[in-house]
């Protein structure tokens, strides 16, 4: 009797609507795992460790760069969406983000084309052109970083699924079918990697139907937001999330990008592990601006999940490592270990970071990043100086931590307080 009473609110509890969301992310994360691997395994193989370092180096450019463009209008961008019920509006904000998208776009490529003059004098990794024949479709970084957050908050689980796992898989469909007829260089696979951004981002934006009226009004708007909300987590951003690409540049810089390669790929292999409580966070953004505090099951679940998923990565990925990649790729291994618990403490900081983004407590995440991005220009400059590459292993393990406890003290900071005021 008590087992048929569980199965049936089991089936019921699978019935609503949220919970059939944050499984969908949660599938989508994880077959996203499986497609950033095949991608990995990919590149590292047509590549080899040096035009792999090379690739890596080219694509954090672009990444780190767009961290100081954004000024936070995304973030505040998304916020506003999650509290606009009226659904034309939310419309008209996507057309104004889009605007905003576009803009932010053309500064970027023309940052590129500066940056792709005195690349070769302070790195001496002669990609200029290289950088230049990404120019064109430079603007899916800015994009992709637009939608995720305006996604996000407008509850749209299903579209933003499609939006993280479709351009893995068009990654590899066209990496695989080119193989088959052409020699293998990195221009292209960096072309392909942007256009297989770029056809789902336009895709997006068609379907989102986004309207352009009244911009004015919702740029107003937007400002209003931002100057509260959206700027202080951007300026956050760039101290601690921008700050995170520097080991891109000082291994370029002290070592080379060969080992820029092993450094991206530890942390690509290890960031999945992030994305779980990434995911629980992602589909309770929604919530989070009424709820007083997150449900302790739901922190619960989510700490379980974590660890439980960091204990089986830990135990396979060195026979992971030793099969999929060329024996180049060994010492990938030990960098793992601590990688993957800094991107599983980071992963559950995000967790706790969307409730107090949610809450509009922008301040407070700046702050935090303030001391992450201490902790990451210490570690990737001076660590990677003494140490290598270990400095930047050591680096991301000690990052994570340090965000974990800040998001743990802001959160129960703020729940104290409704507590006090409730």
């Amino acid at each position: 009797m008590e087992f048929h009473k569980a199965i049936t609110n089991l089936k019921a509890t699978l019935q609503k609507e949220k919970v059939k969301k944050a499984l969908v992310l949660y599938a989508t994360m994880i077959l996203g795992v499986v497609a950033g691997i095949v991608l990995s395994v990919l590149n590292t193989r047509m590549l080899g460790k040096e035009l792999y370092g090379d690739f890596k180096f080219v694509q954090n450019l672009f990444t780190f760069a767009e961290s100081f463009l954004t000024i936070g209008v995304f973030y505040s961008g998304g916020r506003l969406i999650a509290m606009q019920k009226d659904i034309e509006k939310r419309r008209e904000l996507y057309g104004t983000m889009i605007i905003f998208a576009a803009l932010i776009s053309l500064v970027l490529i023309l940052f590129g084309l500066t940056f792709s003059v005195f690349e070769e004098r302070l790195f001496g990794n002669d990609l200029k052109w290289v950088i230049i024949a990404c120019l064109p479709l430079a603007f899916v970084f800015p994009f992709q970083l637009c939608l995720e957050q305006l996604l996000q908050g407008d509850f749209r689980i299903y579209t933003l699924s499609f939006h993280r796992l479709t351009p893995k898989v068009l990654n590899i469909i066209v990496l695989l079918a080119l193989y088959a007829y052409f020699e293998y260089k990195l221009i292209l696979n960096l072309e392909v990697f942007l256009a297989s951004m770029a056809i789902p981002i336009i895709v997006i934006v068609i379907l989102l139907k986004p309207r352009f009226t009244n911009i004015k009004q919702h740029t107003a708007l937007l400002w209003k937001e931002n100057k509260t909300y959206g700027n202080p987590v951007y300026i956050g951003a760039i101290t601690g999330v921008a700050s995170a690409q520097l080991a891109s540049f000082s291994l370029s810089y002290f070592v080379d990008n060969t080992n820029v390669g092993f450094f991206a790929l530890a942390i690509t292999a290890t960031t999945p592990l992030a994305m779980l409580p990434v995911a629980f966070g992602t589909t309770l953004f929604k919530d989070f601006v009424t709820l007083p505090s997150i449900p302790p099951k739901v922190v619960l679940y989510t700490f379980l999940m974590g660890i439980f998923t960091l204990l089986v990565f830990i135990l396979l990925i060195g026979y992971l490592i030793t099969w999929l990649y060329p024996p180049d790729f060994a010492s990938v291994i030990q960098l793992c270990y601590f990688t993957a618990i800094g991107s599983t403490l980071h992963g559950f900081g995000d967790f706790f970071n969307r409730f107090i983004s949610a809450k509009g407590r922008g301040i407070l995440l700046r702050n935090s990043n303030f001391i992450l991005g201490l902790i990451n220009i210490s570690g990737y400059v001076g660590l990677v100086y003494l140490l290598g590459i270990k400095g930047a292993a050591y680096t991301k393990l000690l990052a994570g931590a340090v965000y974990l406890v800040n998001m743990l003290y802001f959160y129960f900071a703020i729940t104290k307080t409704s507590r006090t005021n409730a």
